[in-house]
C-alpha cells in the first residue's frame, strides 16, 4: 500500500475540518456536528474505500477514504470528550 495518499488525506481532512469549524460565526447556537452515527458510518465507508483502493492499487481511492476518515474522526472528538 502506498502511504503518500494517506499522509495527504490526513492533511486535507484536517484542513477541511478546521475550515468548516472556522466558518461558523462565534457565539452562535449553530453546529456543523451531525449525529454520532453519521461519523461512525462515514468511518466504516472510508475503511471500505481504502480497502478497495488497496486491492485495486488506486491512490485516489486511498486518498478519498483516508480524507473521509480523518475529517469524521475530528468531528467525533467533541462528541466523546
Amino acid at each position: 500500500m502506498n502511504i503518500l495518499p494517506l499522509i495527504l488525506s490526513f492533511i486535507v481532512g484536517t484542513s477541511y475540518f478546521f475550515m468548516m469549524k472556522g466558518s461558523i460565526p462565534p457565539n452562535t447556537n449553530c453546529s456543523f456536528i451531525a449525529n454520532i452515527w453519521t461519523d461512525i458510518f462515514a468511518f466504516l465507508y472510508g475503511l471500505i474505500i481504502i480497502y478497495k483502493g488497496n486491492i485495486n492499487n488506486d491512490n485516489i481511492l486511498l486518498f478519498l477514504g483516508g480524507s473521509i476518515i480523518v475529517e469524521h474522526i475530528w468531528q467525533l472528538f467533541p462528541k466523546t470528550l
